[in-house]
């Protein structure tokens, strides 16, 4: 698994990392890095003819980075491919939106809120005003 370093100012370097842990075997899951935790979520995603429903955990923080199953309480995390996902530093979590799930596409959002590392708390969003229908593919 490549890292691209982005700190030099004059050229951005590629360095193989080997992490620990099981890695995913997935495709169109959302992916997120959270900078306070140092670690990155992966949301969803399709395995062999499934919706991948365990979200997992990268957690960077250590000497060798290592994958772990992401610890979710609050409301339930539905299983989905395609999925948009981004950090909302002001609210200081992951904003998840749309996908599609089994034979439908969803215009949900849920808003994780790290309470530890490679912990969150989900709350799912509520609509308001104008739905912008459902979506799949964004970023």
């Amino acid at each position: 698994m490549p890292a691209l370093d982005l700190t030099s100012t004059t050229s951005a370097v590629w360095t193989e990392l080997s992490p620990s842990g099981t890695a995913p075997a997935c495709s169109g899951a959302a992916a997120v890095y959270d900078p306070e935790n140092e670690a990155v979520y992966l949301l969803g995603g399709e395995t062999w003819h499934a919706l991948a429903d365990d979200p997992l955990c990268l957690d960077l923080s250590g000497a060798t980075p290592t994958w772990q199953r992401l610890a979710v309480s609050g409301d339930a995390l539905p299983a989905l491919a395609g999925a948009a996902a981004t950090w909302a530093a002001d609210h200081g979590g992951t904003l998840l939106f749309g996908g599609v799930g089994y034979h439908r596409m969803s215009s949900s959002a849920y808003f994780l809120r790290p309470t530890a590392r490679c912990e969150v708390e989900v709350t799912a969003l509520g609509p308001s005003g104008d739905d912008p229908g459902a979506r799949c593919g964004g970023s």
